[in-house]
């Protein structure tokens, strides 16, 4: 992964060890700064889908979108 975004001269925002489960430094979380770019962002996701899970062209997606209200 960082691979990945290093040769695409990204930078990283955070890269830290996080527990999950009650295990210490079980997850490692990794943010990136992107650009205001749409096409790079497009462009981006579809190569993180396909060069590090392994998504293939053929393979289908499927997603939803819903909208909560604020809780007071």
């Amino acid at each position: 992964m960082r691979q990945f975004f290093a040769e695409r001269r990204l930078s990283t925002s955070h890269d830290y060890l996080a527990g999950n489960g009650g295990v210490p430094d079980a997850t490692r979380c990794l943010g990136y700064f992107l650009p205001p770019d749409v096409q790079f962002i497009t462009t981006l996701t579809k190569d993180v889908l396909q060069e590090i899970y392994r998504l293939r062209e053929q393979d289908a997606l499927d997603f939803s979108y819903e909208e909560h209200d604020k809780a007071v």
